[in-house]
């Protein structure tokens, strides 16, 4: 099991796709956001970005803040 995974067993873990719908962007924006350090994620062997659902929801209260 990855420390990802172990880690945060009570955090789930997102696609950039699902992270972008719950976010109301498209992926390419999440993507970018990924790339720009703006949204905390990782990138699997096979080179998938993951994210994790308090990532999504701490940007969601940033942005909702502003």
């Amino acid at each position: 099991m990855s420390a990802h995974l172990s880690e945060h067993s009570d955090d789930p873990i997102l696609t950039t796709r699902e992270a972008a719908a719950l976010l109301g962007i498209a992926v390419s924006t999440a993507q970018q956001w990924i790339e720009n350090g703006l949204l905390p994620a990782w990138k699997t062997p096979g080179g998938h970005r993951r994210v994790r659902l308090s990532a999504v929801s701490a940007l969601l209260r940033e942005r909702a803040g502003a």
